[in-house]
């Protein structure tokens, strides 16, 4: 947030904490007419958003205008409503321009904070059903800030209309699969439940009868084995040479793509997967962490993924090197992907695969198992080449699985 956007976030941090609006009345006398004064013109929808909430909170009469702003920037269609910034002509191709946005769903979370303000709750409804569109499976969002705004948003509005005595009876059923019927009342109306529906199945029919409110979501993941496409960031992960099957040393450079819209990121992640078998070496993070570039170090899924973060990254790459040694004994590793994101805009990435020095399966036997899987013939193993054909490459395109998907309820 910058300019107007950045005084109005300040401003309405004032205005929320009610004990001390009398103590600050002349800082935030100050903000709002520097909002009026500059509201005139106010193209950034962003930053109308965001002051329109301010200013509503308020309860300024510019208000009123800075809410037909918004208004006048609203998209919608198929029952929801939504604000997002235009995409501009040369990104209109980046597939991940249709994946949640950070920046547009806690743009569209301020507008239904204004709207529930003013008291306009059932006119709030397609925004909320858009915000719910965009949830992961936890019910989060695309980052931190804009799961922070939604989430409130979502809240407050359930305040309005949840009632406690609800009851529902929900019914999913799938092909092959007996109908289950999930009992929604005033005893579990506040608990997520969750329904794991097996493999393979295409589609999934909900019903719902009795009186109340409840979100049926249903949540499906699957892997791609593919380089990303429409990069804005250079990314080249190179396995070093001094690397071998049981210690891994990786360096990977990456740096911004330069756009019309500006010659550096926000603050930007690396997500590092490191081979099957393989953890981090945790002796090598603080060095990473002290390095003049990354602003923070974290592991996650059992140290087997390394997550750098950057304030930014320019057109300058930068180079950090990963660390990492064998825990588990795994033959034949398939190559894993390195990703580099915009934490406040997902449609700036990319990806890029590398194959790690791969181990066979006698480089793991032990004892009699060796008898049954190598030959005694010199420099051979058997098994080594089993499976090579179906190997997925860089350079090719593989739908890996289809991961098990959640019907998930969540109660606002």
């Amino acid at each position: 947030a910058k300019g107007l956007a950045l005084t109005a976030y300040t401003l309405t941090a004032f205005l929320e904490n009610t004990r001390f609006t009398s103590q600050y009345r002349n800082v935030i006398n100050k903000a709002i007419d520097f909002i009026v004064r500059n509201l005139d013109g106010l193209e950034d929808p962003y930053a109308v958003a965001i002051c329109t909430y301010a200013l509503t909170l308020a309860q300024h009469p510019s208000g009123r205008v800075a809410f037909n702003l918004l208004e006048a920037k609203a998209e919608s269609g198929d029952d929801m409503k939504w604000f997002k910034r235009p995409v501009p002509e040369s990104e209109k191709l980046n597939p991940y321009t249709l994946e949640p946005n950070s920046v547009d769903v806690e743009m569209t979370a301020y507008a239904l904070l204004t709207y529930i303000q003013k008291g306009l709750i059932e006119d709030g409804l397609p925004i909320m059903r858009w915000l719910i569109s965009q949830q992961n499976a936890e019910g989060g969002f695309a980052s931190t800030q804009d799961t922070v705004v939604a989430v409130t948003a979502l809240a407050k509005l359930a305040e309005k209309i949840v009632d406690v005595n609800s009851n529902l009876q929900i019914m999913f059923s799938y092909p092959g699969e007996r109908p289950v019927t999930l009992d929604i009342n005033r005893g579990n109306y506040m608990v997520l439940v969750k329904h794991e529906v097996r493999r393979n199945v295409n589609s999934v029919e909900i019903n719902a009868t009795g009186s109340g409110f409840a979100i049926a979501q249903v949540s499906y993941s699957y892997n791609v084995n593919v380089t990303g496409a429409w990069p804005r960031f250079t990314l080249d992960p190179q396995v070093d040479k001094n690397s071998d099957k049981n210690h891994l040393q990786l360096s990977i450079c990456s740096g911004f793509v330069p756009g019309k819209e500006g010659n550096e990121s926000n603050m930007a992640v690396m997500e590092v997967t490191l081979p099957s078998g393989f953890t981090v070496d945790q002796d090598s993070l603080p060095s990473l962490q002290a390095s003049q570039n990354v602003k923070r170090v974290e592991t996650k899924d059992g140290d087997s993924v390394v997550m750098l973060y950057f304030d930014k990254l320019t057109r300058e790459e930068y180079c950090p090197t990963v660390k990492a040694y064998r825990t588990h004994k795994v033959a034949k590793q398939k190559p894993v992907p390195v990703i580099v994101y915009d934490y406040y805009d997902q449609s700036r990435r990319a990806r890029m695969f590398y194959e790690p020095q791969m181990a066979t399966l006698c480089d793991i036997c032990e004892g009699e198992d060796c008898e049954k899987v190598c030959t005694g013939k010199a420099g051979s193993h058997a098994g080594d080449n089993e499976g090579q054909g179906g190997s997925a490459s860089s350079l090719s395109v593989t739908i890996i699985a289809v991961m098990v998907a959640l019907i998930t309820l969540r109660y606002l």
